[in-house]
């Protein structure tokens, strides 16, 4: 039950206003409700000695805010009392959520929601929960939206599928799935595949992902650099963040070019900024059997050693017989990822 869960608050105390802005937008973007923000030791001491005990507190700080003195805040340590202490942290994003990363291990999310991401939901044995499966990849059109339909397709088999696209640069989704369901107008078992085509267009509300059962697969494009996704107030990189946090699992996809690696690679690195722990499937799309193709699959399987991946040969997606086998394994790297 959502009241069983203890109510975060997040605390920030910083004397330089500019910057106490900059990294409380960074939080913001990534799940943290700010609930005080402390201009001076006195007004901290004040809000720290009223807050429950039972709640959770994150305490971010600079030691330059007026009055501080280290042992005001040693009457509220323990369990639920987390300090990030940013003196010797250079003020930039990639600094700053990799440090508040090494100390916070557990997904925040916005306030009003529950404190568990989609995977983490999925892992605690919820079988009816909705599944959101979020699909993203390299520029160089690897396939990520065949791969949306293909696996709506397979999922429908077994219970009712929502459709988002969130590419919203180059959607196609809509046109694709009428064009599917031309072809396959018999389909016989299937439960619905439905379009969410009015979830973005209130850009204020983001997107509600309501429904206890079935499964939403979203195309979400290219990601933008993660470093700039944290840092992005606009209101596509705010819906991306919260489509990060409610994802069940991430499917990447990397097509077989050294510039669709050096993307990948890009994304590995800065990854771990984000404070959410999305399990991720790295796919190889449209590997084949020259010199150069296998060259880039040996640095795939070298990048995403020990990681959930899977290489997709050439036209598996369009490969009937390969297009099973290749559905086959990512069903299995999807239901593991659901433990």
């Amino acid at each position: 039950m959502l009241s069983e869960i203890p109510q975060l608050q997040v605390v920030t105390a910083i004397l330089d206003s500019d910057e106490e802005d900059f990294i409380s937008q960074l939080l913001f973007n990534q799940g943290w409700s700010i609930i005080y923000r402390a201009i001076d030791a006195e007004t901290l001491t004040n809000f720290l000695d009223s807050r429950n005990a039972l709640d959770r507190t994150v305490l971010v700080y600079k030691s330059d805010l007026p009055g501080w003195n280290a042992e005001l805040i040693e009457p509220h340590k323990g369990s639920n009392f987390t300090e990030i202490n940013l003196d010797q942290v250079s003020t930039t994003s990639n600094e700053i959520m990799g440090y508040i990363r090494s100390h916070v291990r557990t997904p925040l999310v916005h306030e009003g929601s529950t404190s568990e991401s989609g995977s983490d939901r999925a892992a605690n044995g919820e079988g009816t929960r909705r599944r959101v499966y979020t699909i993203t990849g390299t520029s160089g059109a690897p396939g990520r939206s065949t791969l949306a339909i293909n696996l709506a397709e397979e999922l429908s088999l077994k219970m009712s599928v929502d459709l988002l696209d969130a590419d919203v640069k180059a959607p196609s989704l809509p046109y694709l799935l009428r064009q599917h369901l031309a072809t396959h107008p018999h389909r016989e078992g299937h439960h619905p595949i439905e379009i969410m085509d009015s979830a973005l267009k209130d850009r204020n509300s983001g997107v509600e992902f309501t429904k206890t059962q079935g499964a939403v697969i979203v195309d979400i494009g290219v990601l933008p650099p993660l470093d700039e996704l944290l840092t992005d107030r606009r209101w596509q990189a705010i819906l991306l963040n919260q489509i990060m946090n409610e994802s069940t699992a991430l499917i990447y996809l990397a097509s077989s070019t050294g510039i669709s690696l050096i993307r990948l690679e890009e994304f590995m690195r800065k990854f771990p900024l984000m404070l959410r722990k999305v399990p991720i499937i790295y796919l190889l799309n449209q590997s084949g059997v020259g010199r150069i193709d296998r060259a880039v699959e040996e640095r795939f399987l070298a990048l995403v050693e020990g990681e959930k991946h899977l290489i997709m040969p050439t036209n598996s997606l369009l490969n009937k017989r390969q297009e099973r086998d290749a559905m086959n394994s990512l069903l299995r790297l999807l239901h593991e990822s659901d433990r």
